[in-house]
C-alpha cells in the first residue's frame, strides 16, 4: 500500500501564488478513481513524500498521518472495497470508476473521531501500516485466495475493535468471496471465473 509517484514535473510559470496553491494540494494518500479490479491491487495508496494527484489518483487530505494510514487500510479491505464497488459506476466489466462528487458522500468510518474507538483505530493503523505496506497483493478480483488481502481484512477488523472475533472473520471471508463472484468485479474473465468455480 506504499508506492512511488510515477512522474516528476517542473513549474511552468513564475507565479508564486499559483505555485503555492498547487503545492497545498499535495498529499501522501491517494484513492484510485478508476479502479480496475481485474488487474489493479490497490484502491488507495500512500506515498513516501507528498505528491500531486491526477485524474486517476485523487489526493485525500488529512493532517493526521495515522488517519491516512487507517483510511488506506480500510479502502483496501474487503469492507472498503465492497463500499467502493457499490458507490462506483460499473458500466465496464472489471472496472469501478468514481466521479469526484461521489467521493464527498463515500461512506467510511470516522477514523479521526475522538474517544476510545477513534484512538484505537489510529493506533492499530500506526502499528500495522509498515507490515501491510510490504505485502505483495494480487488484483482485487483475486482477493478470495490472496493471503495478503486476508491480512488486511484482519487488521481492518482489529481497527473496528473486532480483532480475533471468529464470527466477524468468517463473515468478512464470506463477503470477500461474494465480492469476487460479482460480474462487475471479476469482469467475466475466464481465468478468474474458473478459479472461482463459476465455469469449468
Amino acid at each position: 500500500m506504499l508506492t512511488q509517484p510515477t512522474h516528476n514535473g517542473e513549474p511552468f510559470a513564475d507565479d508564486e501564488d499559483l505555485l503555492r496553491r498547487m503545492l497545498d494540494l499535495r498529499s501522501d494518500l491517494f484513492i484510485s478513481r478508476n479502479l480496475r479490479t481485474t488487474s489493479q491491487a490497490l484502491a488507495a495508496a500512500r506515498t513516501p513524500e507528498p505528491a500531486m494527484g491526477g485524474s486517476s489518483w485523487t489526493a485525500l487530505k488529512s493532517n493526521n498521518a495515522n488517519v491516512k494510514s487507517a483510511l488506506s487500510i480500510w479502502l483496501n479491505s474487503t469492507l472498503g472495497l465492497m463500499s467502493r464497488v457499490c458507490y462506483s459506476q460499473t458500466t465496464q466489466p472489471g472496472r469501478a470508476r468514481m466521479q469526484i462528487k461521489a467521493l464527498y458522500d463515500f461512506p467510511v468510518p470516522d477514523f479521526s473521531a475522538g474517544g476510545g474507538a477513534g484512538e484505537h483505530a489510529r493506533t492499530v493503523a500506526r502499528n500495522r501500516i509498515e507490515e501491510l505496506s510490504a505485502l505483495r497483493l494480487q488484483p482485487v478480483a483475486y482477493s478470495f485466495h490472496d493471503a495478503g488481502r486476508w491480512r488486511i481484512d484482519e487488521v481492518a477488523l482489529e481497527m473496528l475493535g473486532l480483532g480475533g472475533d471468529d464470527a466477524a472473520t468468517r463473515a468478512v471471508a464470506s463477503l470477500r468471496n461474494q465480492l469476487c463472484r460479482e460480474p462487475s468485479v471479476h469482469g467475466g474473465g475466464r481465468t478468474i471465473m474458473r478459479a472461482l468455480g463459476i465455469i469449468q
